[in-house]
Order: C-alpha cells, then structure tokens, then sequence
C-alpha cells in the first residue's frame, strides 16, 4: 500500500456518480480551435467522513489560435469546488512558436489544501531552441509566488546522433542542490521534448 503523506493524497471511494462531456471545435485538417472536457461527480456515504455532496468540478479547455500568422496554443486545467466557491487547483498555459526553431511557453499553477489554505503557487517559463538538425538546447524556470524564490532551473543540450540521441543536462533544485546528467536513448522512437503543456 503506498505511504500517504497528507489527506490530499487519499482516494476518496463510496458510491459516486460522474457526468461529463467533451468536444472538439472548429475542425480542420486534424487540429481543432477549441478542444473541451467538463465533468462533475457527485459522492455519497464517502470514506472521508463528509456529507453527501459534489465533489470538485472539473474541467479542461485547450485553444488553438494564430493571430498574423503565428500559431499560440493555450491550456486551462481546473478543479473548482462548487459548495465553497473556491478554485481548487488551476494551470494555465500559453506557448507559441517562431517558424520551426524556437518555441516559447509560460504557465501558471496553484493549489490548495483539504483546508482551503494555499498549498503552492508557481510561474514557469520554458523555451526550446532547434540550433541544427543535429543540436538542440532547452531550459526551464520555476518560481515560487508564495514564497518569492525561485524553485528550479533545468538546462538541457541535446545532439542527435545517427541512431542515438545523447542529452547533457544540468539543475539547481530548491533544498536539493545542483545535479548533472547525461542520457542516451535510442533514436528510434524517440519522441522530441513539448514545451511545456504545448506540442511543438
């Protein structure tokens, strides 16, 4: 049985009824305009101990737009608690492109706990940069809103070789430090790194 560290890791069970639907807009050529998922549950004789009642509704939405020709793709991912009026986890993601060699993402996430109280709340920025056929370079920043700090920073140079791809890469974590790896995968396939919540 997996060790539980706090009450946001439990599996909520009793007898619980889902609905939801989903849906893509604006079809064309494969790639839609607006994609959506909503659904809501409603729990009953909970093994929390709660009352009957709606647990968190969920919804994800996905836009896919290119104002003057260039393509943006923005993601929004929630959970917002009907009973209390509150947002219990949201994402929000934007990443563009320039031609086929650099993109470009920035998101934001935040939470909050059993309680109400605000357990994180995180800016990310990440960009990809295609120098060659063969070089690629990535990075990533992470910080934290509540605490005014940065959490991470990731930079990665990737070459892709005939039949491998070899990736050097190093990072500075919050309360653990610096670490360097190094990594090689079969080319066969491998599948290029997103931007962040946004396929390239």
């Amino acid at each position: 049985t997996p060790v539980t560290f706090g009450p946001v890791e439990e599996v909520l069970t009793g007898d619980i009824v889902e609905a939801g639907t989903r849906g893509r807009l604006g079809l064309l050529q494969g790639r839609s305009f607006v994609d959506f998922d909503v659904r809501a549950r409603y729990a009953a004789d909970r093994s929390d101990g709660k009352g009957d009642g709606w647990l968190p509704f969920g919804t994800f939405t996905r836009v896919n737009i290119s104002p003057f020709g260039r393509p943006f793709e923005l993601w929004y991912d929630a959970r917002y608690d009907f009973e209390e009026n509150k947002t219990d986890y949201s994402l929000v993601s934007i990443g563009t492109r320039f031609g086929e060699r650099f993109g470009l993402q920035a998101g934001h996430q935040r939470g909050r706990d059993g309680d109400g109280r605000s357990l994180f709340e995180v800016a990310t920025l990440e960009g990809v940069f295609r120098w060659t056929e063969k070089w690629e370079f990535e990075a990533r920043q992470a910080f934290s809103l509540l605490e005014d700090q940065e959490l991470d920073l990731r930079v990665a140079v990737r070459r892709f070789g005939h039949d491998v791809v070899l990736d050097l890469e190093t990072s500075v974590r919050e309360g653990e430090g610096t670490s360097f790896g190094i990594s090689l995968r079969p080319r066969f396939g491998y599948k290029r790194p997103r931007i962040g919540y946004v396929p390239w």
